[in-house]
């Protein structure tokens, strides 16, 4: 389940950013670094 730059576009991001808090704090961390 990678995130396309598409998909980010898309607004899917709050999406990925659940996904990342459920799997971890340390995809936490990259999921707030993207989104900025």
């Amino acid at each position: 389940m990678t995130p396309t730059y598409g998909s980010w576009e898309n607004g899917d991001r709050e999406v990925v950013c659940s996904v990342y808090l459920a799997t971890g704090e340390q995809m936490t961390g990259t999921a707030a670094g993207a989104a900025q």
